[in-house]
């Protein structure tokens, strides 16, 4: 018995195509080709949309990585961002 890997993403019309098997002939058919391949290599997953408010940690880390040229690496501590989000998420008061 295995794990179940669940993929989140709060893309819903590439969510949807990720989850055909029909072709893509769209523009961005070779990244969900890429997506597709990736996915079989786990033994069971599930691609599934969320909205962008249940996304925000990868949204934000994903606009931070955007914004540096340096690979960033944290040992101990936690950026900023990351505080934020998961303050938020505990605490959602503080919205």
């Amino acid at each position: 018995m295995g794990f179940t890997s669940i993929l989140l993403g709060d893309a819903l019309r590439v969510i949807n195509q990720i989850n055909l098997s029909s072709p893509d002939l769209s523009k961005v058919g070779n990244l969900v080709d890429k997506c597709r391949s990736l996915v079989r290599i786990f033994q069971s997953c599930s691609v599934s949309h969320v909205n962008r408010s249940a996304n925000a940690m990868a949204h934000s880390l994903a606009k931070l990585a955007l914004e540096t040229n340096n690979d960033l690496y944290w040992i101990e501590d936690f950026p900023p961002v990351v505080l934020a989000i998961v303050a938020k998420d505990c605490n959602p008061q503080l919205s």
